[in-house]
C-alpha cells in the first residue's frame, strides 16, 4: 500500500476520534530529522508518537526515532506504546 494510501485511509478514523487539525505528508530521509524538521518549522507544541519497539541491541546501535525525537524536540514529546 502507498504511504499516501495509507494517510488517506487513516484520516477519516482521525476526524471522527474529533482531531480538527491534522496534516498529513510524505517526505524522504531520516525519519526523526524530517520529523524534527516539521516541528521546528510549524511551531508545533507537542508531539505524540508510537514506540516500534526495536530490540535491545539493534536500540542501542542505531537507536530509534522516538529516542531521536525525544532527546531532540524542543517541545513535549509524548510516547505511547
Amino acid at each position: 500500500m502507498a504511504k499516501t494510501s495509507l494517510l488517506k485511509r487513516f484520516e477519516p478514523i482521525a476526524h471522527e476520534a474529533g482531531v480538527d487539525n491534522l496534516h498529513a505528508e510524505v517526505t524522504r530521509g531520516d525519519p526523526a530529522e524530517r520529523l524534527l524538521d516539521y516541528v521546528d518549522a510549524c511551531d508545533v507544541g507537542m508531539v505524540v508518537m508510537g514506540r516500534r519497539g526495536v530490540g535491545r541491541i539493534e536500540g542501542l546501535l542505531v537507536g530509534s526515532v522516538s529516542s531521536k525525537v525525544s532527546a531532540l524536540a524542543e517541545s513535549t514529546v509524548l510516547t505511547v506504546k
